[in-house]
């Protein structure tokens, strides 16, 4: 590797530290001098099949995203491009340990729903908790090498996190008792959190190694080492190195031109930026006809930051795609940007960034305004990046209400927003108290619905006022409608849907294509919870044409193509649903032998719970288990992170292992009990009382059984079922228990209230089909089996018991396996 003096005499110092045993190093230095490259070659080193090095950068323009050093720099060790070709059976290498006593795994799943956990660290938010169980995924198969560069230009909720993580290596996050830390921080560069990087380098355990300056001294060598053949003066040496001033990229710049004689040092008073940019228009003079172009496409990406997209640089320039592929190509040769990674370009460094940004200022307010017009269709949900492009052109109307919809995001994503936006919201929203209040009802109201209190929530949304702006509007109407699902009442889930209708088109969205996607996502759902399929999946077909264009280029849209994929079960029949889901496996999960880490735990955990509920309604019992099976293994893995709705995690692990002959009814009859105990009344909670009723009568207590479920279903009111699922579950299975309690008769009225022609709903006439045959059963049946045979009493031939959706269908008990279809 090749070190200039200084740099060579860093990396000495450097390895020593290390060797002597510290293990949080920073160094600073100003721009240019050579920190990131001097530390990146040293590390190269280190990284070997023992060792990992996680690159995670700060970027001036891009300190608005949150925990983009840490997002990307885990991407880069399992990207998030993924083939869909390896399903989760195949991941999983055999099956499951059944050696473990069920009581011991059913513990572990409910210590996931006590809030007491002494682990969970309740200051971190979602992201952070999944960012920290990534982290430790690693630790579990390297020594891991942090090296945070340009940490001055971390984002806020990036360096809180680090602190966190840093003062909890002793405590709570020991696997990284053994991890290096580098930082590298350029001094002469402004920051925007001086107290949280002060908090995280004045720490007593860490390290400052200043990096050495160039000397004078060692110039001549510099020079040679630059490959320089031209004779200098020492008034000129003097003068080259005091104008570049430690600044190596600059440097070798100048010696190129020094080289080729195009750059006069008598001219050197006017500044080294000025001389730079001489330099720079004389490089594109020479690149001929298209110096004009690559000016155009520079200037507009030196706005987008030091590292920016080549697809959000391509749209905003409207240039022809081959033609604007050769300026980048000619950009590149000329040594001006370069691309680390597909898709991603970067400038070589930002002083060449800085020289672009000099020669807008004149027109800089048609740059920002067609800039934010871009990404509002390419990246609509940057709300607070937009919101600052809006203001530099003097929009403030439209800027506050951006800047309003990225205060709520925060809330939504995070709980609550960074204190450097709250004191922003201060200065900006104090002569708007109309703002003001609203952002405070919508955080009240979102808070009040993640504690389960629906209905206090709803009070508080409804309150707020309706004459605020649509795009506002909206989305107090997107978490209203959250409320609406949460009782059987098909009145009260139709007025839902009537009132988030409203607010249908991207027009009435106030054109904000974020917000619209967001409002189809919860239409499609309040369609499928009150059985209205046709109309679901018309808006299914409308939201993936809102997200198309920006699949493959906008994580966002990428994200919520199989997060429909999640819920799939509820407009497809399983099969289909199966397929699906099993892209959403692959694209939220590990895939391959190098690609090991997920890119959302929340989200692959849901899609094994929904990848095992399909699976068991296709009769693949086995398979279902498996992925049951991985989802309760996430949550032994990763005991810090708060998986969402545990309990049908539970259900399916319960019902996948019985009906796989793991687990017997009366271990399955403790599981849904202690499952059930303390839950409030709620939709959701009659399929448990459901399934627990079963296991009651495979147990042998068919008595017990019909008073449980009974009782549910008079307190659910499930005779009022759209959605066509709770009342056929009450019905059903109450009627199978009194036959087995020997009342056929009133068994056969129950069950022939159910209609032949209102099962519309997914798995419909497979449904019939069994209430059919159960009814005939009972009407011609000579013989009357027990509680266990009565379960596989539609099923007597070899050819209905192979794998199929009538082995779980034709069952002679209701069974629920369940899915998450939650997407906010």
């Amino acid at each position: 590797m090749m070190y200039f003096p200084h740099e060579k005499r860093f990396v000495q110092k450097l390895g020593t530290k290390i060797q002597n045993g510290s293990q949080q190093i920073v160094t600073t230095g100003s721009s240019g001098c050579g920190k990131s490259y001097s530390v990146e070659s040293f590390l190269k080193s280190y990284d070997d099949e023992d060792t990992k090095v996680l690159y995670l950068v700060g970027d001036k323009e891009l300190m608005d995203r949150d925990y983009k050093p840490f997002l990307d720099g885990l991407s880069n060790v399992a990207p998030a491009t993924k083939s869909f070709q390896k399903p989760i059976t195949e991941l999983v290498e055999s099956i499951p340990s059944i050696g473990k006593p069920l009581k011991i795994l059913l513990n572990l799943m409910f210590d996931q729903m006590n809030e007491k956990r002494k682990n969970r660290d309740s200051i971190l938010t979602e992201i952070e908790q999944d960012i920290i169980c990534r982290i430790e995924a690693l630790s579990k198969r390297y020594r891991l090498i942090f090296f945070c560069d340009h940490f001055h230009y971390w984002d806020e909720r990036s360096l809180k996190l680090m602190y966190v993580i840093l003062d909890g290596i002793q405590t709570k996050y020991k696997f990284l008792s053994n991890a290096l830390f580098l930082f590298a921080i350029t001094t002469d560069q402004e920051n925007s959190y001086r107290n949280r990087i002060d908090a995280v380098i004045n720490r007593e355990c860490v390290v400052k190694l200043p990096f050495p300056e160039m000397e004078f001294d060692d110039f001549d060598i510099t020079l040679r080492m630059l490959n320089y053949s031209g004779s200098l003066s020492i008034t000129e040496k003097k003068m080259l190195h005091s104008l570049v001033k430690g600044h190596l990229t600059m440097l070798k710049e100048l010696i190129r031109e020094l080289t080729n004689k195009n750059v006069d040092l008598s001219n050197a008073d006017q500044g080294i930026k000025k001389l730079l940019l001489q330099v720079l228009e004389n490089r594109l003079n020479d690149s001929g006809l298209e110096s004009s172009k690559i000016n155009f496409v520079l200037e507009y990406a030196s706005i987008l930051g030091v590292t920016f997209s080549k697809f959000e640089l391509s749209r905003i320039t409207e240039l022809e795609n081959n033609y604007f592929n050769r300026i980048i190509d000619n950009a590149r040769s000329m040594e001006l940007v370069h691309e680390p990674r597909y898709g991603q370009l970067k400038f070589a460094h930002e002083f060449i960034r800085d020289i672009f940004q000099m020669k807008i200022s004149s027109q800089e307010i048609a740059y920002y305004r067609k800039i934010e017009k871009c990404i509002g269709e390419i990246a609509p949900d940057h709300y607070h990046r937009r919101a600052q492009y809006r203001f530099k052109v003097g929009d403030t109307h439209e800027g506050l209400i951006l800047f309003v919809l990225e205060i709520i995001k925060q809330i939504r994503e995070n709980g609550d927003v960074t204190p450097s936006l709250s004191e922003q919201a201060q200065v900006l929203l104090r002569d708007h108290p109309q703002y003001l209040s609203y952002v405070d009802s919508m955080k009240a109201a979102m808070h009040l619905y993640q504690e389960n209190k629906y209905n206090e929530a709803y009070i508080k949304i409804s309150a707020i006022n309706d004459t605020l702006p649509n795009q506002l509007i909206a989305e107090k109407q997107i978490l209203r409608s959250l409320t609406y699902s949460k009782k059987i009442d098909a009145d009260f889930r139709k007025e839902g849907i009537r009132i988030l209708s409203q607010y249908g088109s991207l027009e009435q969205c106030g054109n904000e294509r974020d917000i619209y996607e967001r409002v189809k996502i919860r239409l499609m759902t309040m369609y499928i919870h009150i059985n209205e399929l046709q109309t679901a999946r018309k808006t299914e077909e409308e939201i993936i044409a809102s997200l198309r264009e920006r699949i493959g280029q906008d994580d966002t849209a990428e994200d919520r193509l199989h997060r429909l994929n999640l819920i799939s079960a509820s407009v497809y029949d399983c099969e289909i649903a199966c397929s699906k889901i099993e892209e959403a496996v692959a694209y939220f999960g590990p895939n391959g032998s190098n690609n090991y880490l997920w890119t959302n735990l929340k989200q692959y955990y849901i899609s094994l719970i929904n990848y095992s509920a399909s699976l068991c309604v296709c009769g693949r019992y086995q398979d279902s288990f498996k992925a049951a099976e991985k989802a309760r293994d996430l949550m032994e893995e990763n005991p810090n992170f708060d998986f969402p709705r545990i309990r049908i995690s539970v259900n399916n692990y319960l019902l996948s292992g019985y009906l796989s002959g793991y687990f017997k009814p009366h271990e399955c009859v403790e599981g849904f009990k202690g499952m059930i105990a303390d839950m409030p009344l709620c939709a959701e909670r009659l399929f448990y009382t459901s399934n627990l009723s079963i296991f009651l009568a495979l147990d042998g207590k068919v008595e017990e059984a019909f008073e449980t479920l009974k009782l549910e279903g008079n307190l659910q009111a499930s005779h009022d079922d759209p959605e066509k699922i709770y009342n056929y579950r009450v019905v059903v299975n109450c009627a199978v228990f009194q036959y087995l309690l020997g009342n056929i008769k009133d068994a056969i009225e129950q069950l022939a209230e159910i209609a032949d022609d209102k099962m519309d709903t997914v798995g419909g006439s497979l449904m019939m089909r069994r209430k059919t045959e159960l009814l005939h059963f009972m009407k011609t049946s000579l013989s009357h089996p027990d509680y266990r045979e009565w379960e596989t009493v539609l099923l007597s031939s070899t050819s209905e018991m192979q794998v199929n959706p009538w082995n779980y269908y034709g069952r002679g008990y209701v069974f629920s396996a369940l899915n998450n279809w939650d997407l906010w």
